[in-house]
């Protein structure tokens, strides 16, 4: 498989998995909509979060993925790429948005992490 048909893959697989994730949500929201998610107010915090206080905190989100995808892979026993990373780490975010469909913060993760993937999906061209 060529990197083209890689990323191909993985921008199927994260489109089906943010559809299937969105059906969820409306569906134990009551019909709702999540798309709070998109507000300008959520995508700025995230931008200002990811590039600031959390890059200090984490170091920046290249590195610190690729040590979590390192320590998933022992784990698991099997290997976990960075793109995995942040598609776990989106659909553990949409999880307790089930739960919280409100909570800001858990909002703001989730923007953090599509938009670091798509930074990784980037790269991975």
């Amino acid at each position: 498989m060529n990197e083209n048909e890689e990323f191909n893959d993985y921008e199927k697989a994260y489109d089906e998995f943010i559809s299937k994730q969105r059906s969820l949500l409306r569906k134990d929201m009551g019909g709702g909509d999540v798309y709070g998610l998109w507000q300008p107010d959520v995508q700025a915090t995230a931008k200002k979060l990811v590039e600031g206080p959390r890059q200090k905190t984490y170091g920046p989100p290249k590195v610190n993925s690729e040590r979590i995808a390192k320590i998933w892979s022992a784990i698991l026993k099997t290997e976990v790429t960075q793109s995995d990373v942040a598609l776990c780490l989106i659909g553990l975010k949409l999880a307790r948005l089930i739960e919280s469909p409100s909570d800001t913060d858990t909002q703001v993760d989730v923007v953090g992490y599509v938009r670091y993937l798509q930074e990784i999906l980037k790269e991975e061209k």
